[in-house]
């Protein structure tokens, strides 16, 4: 397992483009309370490096960051039901933020690294988009509370083994029952123990709505 930590150097922003998702994660904060957004527009793919130019700019030059890491989540950004032209709205993001970077602070770097589930198929259009604009991939994993199909497991074990070299972090989620899982020897987590090169980090996972429940208890007792 390879323990990082950022530089203080690094300027972070997450920045989550829609919420449209496949899964119902027990750890996501769609899934809290049993609510689901699940809205899809490219608005703010659209809208997001203007915003990027007029508040984020200034603060990474105040500051005198020197490397920017963007992650750009959603929801799934890369569901196969999504159109193909889609991708180049995801190019587009990139490369307005990057010159907006190099004709304000030449010598700053900027990586993008896109977040997803790894439940998809359409390989080919991901792989251009890495390529195309030189970014990176990561993923999360539950043993337990993510995958509700046993297909879904299998296209993220697919997935994963096909992206590994380019597979930047791994976040892994710690609850009671994924925990058993871990132990048992689950197979997602032993595939992510054998790439030691991705960054794997271990969460952990609070039930907030059960913790709204007992207040409600408590103070209906009162």
């Amino acid at each position: 397992m390879k323990h990082m930590c950022r530089p203080q150097t690094t300027y972070n922003i997450e920045c989550t483009l829609f919420d449209l998702c496949n899964l119902h994660c027990t750890f996501c904060y769609e899934s809290i309370c049993g609510k689901r957004v699940n809205d899809f527009s490219r608005n703010y793919i659209k809208k997001f490096p203007e915003i990027f130019r007029q508040y984020h700019l200034p603060n990474i030059k105040k500051e005198n960051k020197k490397d920017i890491l963007i992650a750009a989540c959603g929801g799934e950004l890369f569901l196969d039901s999504f159109p193909d032209d889609l991708f180049e709205d995801y190019a587009e993001f990139v490369i307005k933020i990057n010159s907006y970077i190099k004709n304000e602070i030449p010598n700053a770097r900027l990586q993008v690294i896109w977040l997803s589930n790894y439940t998809f198929t359409k390989w080919d259009r991901v792989e251009q988009l890495l390529d195309y604009t030189n970014t990176n991939i990561s993923t999360s994993y539950d043993a337990i509370g993510r995958f509700h199909t046993n297909e879904l497991l299998d296209k993220w074990l697919m997935t994963f083994n096909h992206f590994k070299d380019r597979t930047t972090m791994a976040t892994v989620t710690l609850h009671k029952d994924n925990i058993k899982a871990i132990i048992n020897g689950d197979r997602g987590f032993k595939i992510l123990m054998e790439n030691p090169q991705i960054w794997t980090d271990i969460s952990y996972y609070v039930p907030i709505n059960n913790i709204f429940e007992k207040r409600s208890e408590e103070h209906t007792s009162e």
